[in-house]
């Protein structure tokens, strides 16, 4: 029988490089006693003694540096997966093509189209379990990120890694893309296979429909979803700088813009289906997974361990053995003070995580409803900062944005500076921003790019809140310009109305002075015609050059 062990908090782990400086420190204790000793008397005879009090401190430092290493031990909680069933699925083989390059960092859907891929990739792969599932990321190249696979928990993984900066390669390939899946598909089952591509729909190399055509022939149907607007928006560039954008060759910002066209020839061509991201995601999700029910599904076995056990219980007895152990031989209070202080230091940290732990366990399994009242009992017992932070997930996934920020404010104040903090500071201006209090926004990034400054995903996120709180201020500039406007009107045509009654009759008279004579107006369009001859040839050749252009986004 096979066994899955871990340990629930590793972190704790790393308290073992503390034990060779304990040793360490008694070893340069004892020494100085020895000299204090050699002091005090002949060292002849004093000999035995020495030698007797040598070996006990030998003893204790063994027993007091064993019991430290049993206690982290059981803080780490060593776990045990008791419950390991083969569950057998019907289910089709689906591949992920993410699109990763530099324009998905475009913010026309905010927070970004990168942002918005992961966050649909991360849903696609919890709606579709019992199916496997593989990651295909690509830019100017396709790449297998992992093979298909029913680790669910590890595509979740490595899908907070993704950015351009793990390309070299930067572009848009389709072809590469369609291939790679080609490749890695099994095709020994005759079971369903799907191809899900989400970009932005740009393409710069070619090959797209005969890729396209071969994958229809292995039976694979893709369906494609549009990330992006047609109105489309400027490139970040943070390699040079941090409010710089991209630029073409002749120093103009690229604006990149959904390409729907590409998208919709791919899943034409391999009888699949095309998708554009709404803001709410949810309805093209729902539409995505209707369609995906029609594949031929076979039958699919995976271990699972759907219980564990936790062992802290055992590690703990052990700690308090040597520790105690330790103590008589030194009679010493600040050694059973130790052993104490240690042993509820763990009993209670265990019972004060058991509800965190479970609402962590809910929530990754999506029941936030759950979770949230697991995170409220947690904080009844102990308000403790993760605590807070974890309860302003919990509501946040559920729309309630004004608490999650509270939630995470609570979590901010009790959390010392470090990279949590600066996480509580970033997730709170995601739920500002949410909720429209863009300024807010903008100073909770900007206090979380003060504990870490070289977060890219906070530098994007302030630009784009920087972004809408200009557009938010210039809305209500021009609506305040506009109402002026229109009373300076008003006014205008009242003492318009009263000084000019013949108004119209001089406008008419107007309109006749200006009547061109009909050699003039042929004359006229002859002149046009040559302009416009001129600049379709200016274009042609621009056209040209531009084709000639390698495009690195």
């Amino acid at each position: 029988m096979f066994f899955m062990f871990r340990f629930e908090h590793p972190a704790f782990l790393f308290g073992l490089c503390i034990l060779p400086l304990l040793g360490l420190i008694h070893f340069l204790v004892l020494q100085k006693k020895k000299k204090e000793l050699a002091r005090i008397g002949n060292a002849s005879l004093l000999l035995n003694d020495n030698s007797t009090i040598n070996k006990l401190n030998k003893r204790k430092i063994v027993f007091f540096t064993l019991g430290i290493f049993f206690v982290l031990i059981s803080l780490a909680n060593p776990q045990m997966g008791t419950k390991s069933e083969v569950v057998k699925t019907n289910g089709f083989d689906v591949f992920l093509a993410l699109d990763i390059s530099k324009s998905m960092m475009a913010a026309d859907i905010p927070p970004s189209r990168l942002d918005r891929l992961k966050r649909l990739s991360e849903e696609l792969i919890r709606s579709l379990t019992g199916n496997r599932i593989g990651l295909i990321v690509f830019a100017g190249n396709a790449y297998l990120q992992t093979p298909l696979t029913t680790d669910y928990r590890a595509l979740l993984l490595f899908l907070q890694t993704l950015s351009p900066d793990i390309v070299s390669n930067q572009g848009t390939n389709f072809s590469s893309a369609i291939s790679v899946a080609l490749r890695y598909f099994s095709y020994k089952k005759a079971n369903g296979k799907a191809l899900i591509i989400l970009s932005d729909g740009e393409n710069h190399e070619p090959g797209l429909e005969d890729a396209a055509r071969q994958a229809a022939q292995k039976g694979i149907s893709a369906f494609t979803i549009g990330i992006g607007t047609t109105e489309g928006a400027k490139i970040p560039d943070y390699s040079s700088g941090f409010n710089s954008f991209k630029t073409d060759e002749n120093g103009n910002p690229v604006i990149s813009k959904l390409e729907e066209e590409n998208l919709q020839t791919i899943a034409r061509i391999t009888r699949g289906n095309y998708y554009a991201l709404s803001m709410d995601q949810s309805s093209t999700l729902n539409s995505l997974l209707s369609d995906l029910n029609r594949f031929e599904k076979t039958g699919l076995e995976t271990r699972v361990y759907s219980e564990y056990r936790s062992f802290y219980q055992l590690f703990l007895a052990i700690a308090c053995f040597f520790l105690l152990f330790e103590f008589l031989l030194s009679y010493k209070k600040m050694s059973l003070l130790l052993v104490l202080a240690l042993f509820s230091t763990s009993v209670f940290s265990q019972i004060d995580h058991k509800d965190l732990r479970e609402g962590d366990r809910l929530y990754r399994q999506k029941e936030t409803v759950a979770a949230e009242e697991a995170y409220r009992k947690a904080l009844e017992k102990k308000a403790s900062p993760k605590a807070w932070y974890n309860l302003g997930n919990a509501v946040y996934n559920q729309g309630r944005f004004e608490e999650s920020a509270n939630n995470y404010q609570q979590s901010i104040d009790k959390l010392n500076p470090s990279g949590q903090k600066a996480n509580a500071y970033y997730n709170l201006g995601n739920a500002l921003f949410q909720k429209g209090n863009f300024k807010g926004s903008i100073d909770a990034y900007k206090q979380a790019l003060r504990i870490k400054p070289g977060d890219q995903e906070t530098q994007h996120n302030l630009s784009v809140a920087l972004k809408k709180q200009q557009q938010k201020e210039q809305q209500q500039q021009q609506q305040e310009n506009k109402q002026k406007q229109d009373q300076q009107k008003q006014d205008q045509n009242q003492d318009q109305k009263n000084s000019n009654p013949n108004k119209n009759q001089q406008e008419q008279g107007e309109n006749t002075q200006r009547k061109l004579s009909k050699e003039e107006a042929e004359a006229l369009l002859n002149i046009m015609d040559e302009e416009e001859k001129k600049v379709q040839s200016k274009l042609r050749q621009a056209g040209k050059t531009n084709s000639q252009v390698k495009k690195d986004w």
